[in-house]
């Protein structure tokens, strides 16, 4: 079948037509082109905000190649060409509509230069040029955290909670691997990391598990060294066994280290079980300090647990210079639905209104400091357009079940929110 805009025949009108659909409103995205996301169970969906249970593929019966031109991501290349909206892209959708940073706008920025590859796409969806320029494998669902908004899927240690939070038996593993459960396919993705401009490396927590390790050291020796690295890690360690990992780090031309925070001290100790605080800000201290070439944010998934305190952590990072006011990025959580800052009850919403319109009042004017007060502003006008007060109820059984597993007490923590718990 010919290609939607053969190559042969690229003249401007086609350059124009190629960068027409990769600013498309709303809709396009360069991922179904350039990346594959895999599970640490070996799934394959086209990107980590998929829905994950809407696979494209299994590496443990599959090759990459077979997944790659399987008919959903025929279907979805040829809804992207057309301007058609995919049921799976929904939470970019909410984001953009939002205001705040999409995946699929962030990816369309990164990766605009490959838009001549939308040339080679053939009329039926399937795509010839298997090169993942941007790898995303979550090689294993390892983590020393039990955050409180994820699971076993993505958290080993949430293995036993998840199992008496629900009251049942587990019969899965408690942790999945890629290189353990799919070696042929891993063996098969390992060989096309000399392609890639940019790896992702996220989990369970990446910073703990071997492969990510042995990725280091192929790209190394391979002297593949100008892909560039990007994390989010829980950073709460800088060494696998022996090896120093940011000194492996200073090798590569780029290097990208998504801290994931919510709050600080207590708090997060509490949202993110397994951290200790001290060691957190110790890590971070030695990435500013001895690493400055490595490049740092924060990214931040505002919860109801955290928006009332946004202000907090926001003032406490930057004023002990572990943090620029650039350098805060907020991932907006939109699953579980009991945690989404919407579920507030409506007079919580309103004293966080207050407080969050303040603090955008008071730094608007500070040198830097528009982006991130545009960021604030988005979280409260996400967190007023829509009331899901009445999944508040699902929020106090969860947290009261989780409370009681865990020995940790949401009032004690959270006593401003302590509302949050009354039912009323």
């Amino acid at each position: 079948m010919p290609p939607v805009l053969p190559l042969e025949s690229q003249n401007l009108a086609d350059l124009d037509k190629m960068g027409a659909i990769l600013n498309a409103d709303q809709v396009f995205c360069m991922i179904p082109w350039v990346h594959l996301h895999v599970m640490p169970n070996s799934a394959v969906i086209p990107c980590c905000v998929w829905p994950y249970q809407d696979k494209f593929g299994d590496g443990k019966t599959q090759d990459v190649g077979s997944i790659w031109n399987s008919e959903k991501y025929r279907e979805l290349r040829k809804n992207m060409l057309a301007g058609k909206a995919s049921a799976g892209c929904e939470h970019c959708y909410a984001l953009d509509k939002a205001g705040f940073g999409s995946m699929r706008q962030s990816n369309n920025n990164r990766f605009a230069h490959l838009a001549s590859t939308l040339a080679l796409t053939n009329s039926d969806g399937s795509h010839p040029d298997l090169k993942l320029k941007y790898i995303d494998i979550r090689f294993s669902n390892l983590c020393n955290f039990r955050c409180r908004g994820c699971g076993p899927d993505l958290s080993s240690a949430w293995y036993e909670d998840h199992q008496q939070l629900y009251n049942y038996k587990s019969d899965k593993a408690r942790v999945s691997s890629i290189a353990t459960d799919s070696p042929t396919f891993w063996e098969e993705l390992k060989t096309m990391i000399p392609d890639a401009e940019e790896i992702y490396f996220g989990g369970g927590e990446p910073l703990i598990t071997r492969e990510h390790f042995e990725v280091l050291k192929l790209l190394i020796a391979q002297n593949k060294t100008d892909v560039r690295l990007s994390y989010n890690t829980n950073l709460s360690t800088l060494a696998y066994g022996n090896q120093d990992l940011a000194r492996m780090w200073s090798h590569f031309k780029e290097v990208v280290i998504g801290i994931s925070l919510d709050d600080i001290g207590p708090r997060a100790e509490y949202f993110r079980k397994g951290t200790d605080w001290n060691t957190i800000v110790a890590n971070m201290r030695r990435l500013v300090e001895d690493f400055p070439g490595i490049r740092r944010y924060i990214n931040c998934t505002v919860s109801v647990h955290n928006v009332y305190y946004l202000p907090e952590i926001i003032e406490w990072l930057t004023f002990t210079g572990l943090m620029g006011p650039n350098e805060f990025n907020v991932n907006m959580l939109l699953d579980p639905i009991e945690y989404v800052i919407q579920t507030l009850p409506l007079d919580l919403k309103e004293k966080t209104t207050r407080k969050l319109n303040a603090y955008v009042d008071k730094n608007n004017n500070r040198e830097d400091w528009q982006k991130l007060t545009a960021t604030v502003r988005n979280v409260i006008k996400f967190m007023n357009e829509k009331d899901s007060s009445e999944q508040n109820a699902q929020f106090r059984e969860r947290t009261s079940a989780l409370d009681r597993i865990r020995g940790e007490s949401f009032i004690e923590t959270f006593p401003e929110l302590k509302r949050m718990l009354e039912d009323t």
